[in-house]
């Protein structure tokens, strides 16, 4: 057991390596929370779980052991004081960062309009969502759902003010009913499906990247065709869009589970709405 006794025996240099290398292990178990459960990839590159491990890494590495290194004097009568301090600004700094990037993680993902949409934890109690939806969100990794667009007419029994009844026809007339109820038309709850059960519909909107390659900027064409040489196999999956808070990319989708299997770093989507 490291006593006081015992941590005047090293200089200020070696305590900030010490400091260094406990922070190391703290990071690693927290990156491994972010990268593999709260914003497995590609989220964590397109939906601020690069942004979040940022905050964090600055917390933990350079706050910390820089406080240690500025602070720490074994000939202090009040060593352990000050590391109590140091501790303590630590822990409150990085408790803070990570809620911030707990809160931030995309608690539910929504395949709509040929594209996944996001929806981040903090965001969710400024919607009319049921209880049954919220009581879905995972503590630890994202929930998946589909949003069945209709295509045809439809009675929407949504009360307006003048408690009439509104036929909505078209996908602009959805977008229309998702700014009467506040809400993203991909969070309109009463068209989310079953992601598992409706994975065909993925797989039938899927994007033909031949196809994609003819709308994109030259960078990002080479970038594809670099892309579809090295993948020869590439057709065995599908593929759409990804909107995230940091851009938008092209996802590919397992097309028995819809799980992420890799994305293409490429700004494009190919929505109606």
């Amino acid at each position: 057991m490291l006593t006081l006794a015992g941590l005047r025996k090293y200089n200020r240099y070696q305590a900030a390596l010490g400091h260094f290398g406990l922070s190391l292990i703290i990071f690693a178990i927290l990156g491994y929370l972010v990268y593999f459960c709260w914003y497995p990839q590609p989220l964590f590159s397109i939906d601020a779980g690069w942004q979040g491990m940022r905050i964090l890494a600055f917390v933990d590495f350079v706050l910390g052991p820089c406080i240690t290194l500025v602070i720490f004097n074994p000939k202090k009568k009040e060593l352990f004081k000050d590391l109590a301090i140091i501790a303590l600004i630590q822990v409150s700094a990085l408790s803070y960062g990570t809620y911030h990037v707990y809160q931030s993680r995309p608690a539910i993902v929504v395949y709509a309009d040929n594209g996944f949409y996001t929806i981040a934890l903090s965001e969710l109690e400024h919607f009319p969502l049921s209880k049954e939806l919220l009581d879905e969100v995972s503590y630890i990794s994202p929930v998946y759902k589909l949003l069945d667009i209709p295509r045809e007419k439809h009675l929407i029994e949504y009360a307006v003010e003048t408690d009439d009844f509104v036929n909505y026809e078209t996908l602009q007339d959805l977008r229309i009913l998702s700014i009467q109820k506040e809400t993203p038309f991909y969070l309109l709850e009463e068209y989310l499906m079953d992601y598992q059960a409706n994975i065909a519909t993925i797989n039938k909107h899927s994007y033909d990247l031949s196809s994609v390659k003819s709308e994109l900027p030259e960078a990002d064409k080479k970038l594809l065709n670099k892309w579809i040489e090295s993948n020869p196999n590439y057709k065995n999956y599908s593929y759409t869009s990804l909107i995230g808070r940091f851009g938008k990319t092209i996802v590919k989708v397992d097309k028995k589970t819809g799980v992420f299997l890799g994305y293409i770093p490429v700004d494009y989507h190919d929505g109606y709405l």
